[in-house]
């Protein structure tokens, strides 16, 4: 599971979505990568995967894939926190 770090939003911007923090930084994502984000603070990694399948026309290996390396960038970016 993962969650909004604090001192960041999530807002949408026509079907797009974008990052704000407190310190005024943003980040724009496109509607794959807004399909993943609201996959992974949903639910888990399986239950954004199974979304990006049943929406897009991707193999499992490579959603799976794709998820975990999103997932990992975010987290780096400090976007977003595992929940323990």
């Amino acid at each position: 599971m993962f969650r909004l770090a604090d001192g960041v939003s999530l807002e949408d911007a026509d079907g797009t979505g974008v990052f704000l923090k407190d310190n005024g930084d943003a980040a724009v994502l496109d509607p794959v990568g807004r399909a993943v984000v609201e996959g992974l603070l949903d639910g888990d990694a399986d239950s954004c995967v199974a979304r990006i399948l049943r929406d897009y026309d991707v193999s499992e290996e490579v959603a799976r894939r794709d998820v975990a390396e999103f997932a990992e960038q975010l987290l780096d970016l400090g976007l977003v926190e595992a929940e323990r």
